[in-house]
């Protein structure tokens, strides 16, 4: 049986397969195939599926603060044929902002309901069962992704410094708070 492995940020990892192939890297394209579902106390932690990626796969860029900070750090160190169980906290999830999120309306609002169902309940977890299909040189890379190893503070600064940005090109000089209002920029 595969043993669990929980990292500093309360993401477990479960390696069901260990890849031969080339290794997951910060700016590669990566193409995987997933199932993505969430496990609820009330159901006794029962998956419920909100989405999955099947056939060929699906690509994106890795390592560009797009995903949620739970599946970056979940996926870091794989190796194509690699499949692993990536169990992330609700802080981890879409809380952090990223995706993926569901392609059709019906998946994006059983995720908004399961979202729900975590803040109702207090608990739960994001569950993403991945397999790294491949991984693939970025032909436009610059070498903006030079760090042999990107923990988990890289992402949090990447994320930090995209969003400060976004909001000063925007013309909003603050920042959203817990409460969901504009606050001034304190910083």
């Amino acid at each position: 049986n595969p043993k669990p492995y929980k990292t500093e940020s309360g993401v477990t990892l479960i390696d069901f397969k260990t890849g031969t192939g080339r290794e997951v890297y910060p700016g590669a394209y990566v193409n995987v195939k997933y199932t993505a579902s969430v496990a609820l106390p009330s159901t006794g932690y029962e998956q419920s599926i909100y989405d999955s990626v099947k056939g060929s796969g699906e690509l994106f860029k890795y390592g560009n603060g797009r995903s949620i900070r739970g599946l970056d750090e979940g996926i870091n160190g794989m190796r194509e044929g690699g499949r692993r169980r990536i169990i992330i906290p609700p802080n981890m999830g879409y809380a952090s902002g990223g995706g993926p999120v569901p392609r059709g309306a019906g998946g994006r609002r059983k995720l908004n309901g399961l979202i729900d169902k975590m803040n109702d309940e207090g608990g739960g977890s994001f569950v993403f069962d991945l397999e790294v299909v491949s991984v693939n040189s970025d032909p436009g890379d610059v070498g903006l992704y030079t760090d042999d190893v990107v923990t988990v503070s890289d992402f949090e600064k990447v994320r930090e410094n995209v969003t400060r940005k976004t909001r000063r090109d925007i013309g909003v000089e603050g920042m959203v708070g817990e409460s969901g209002v504009l606050e001034p920029d304190r910083r």
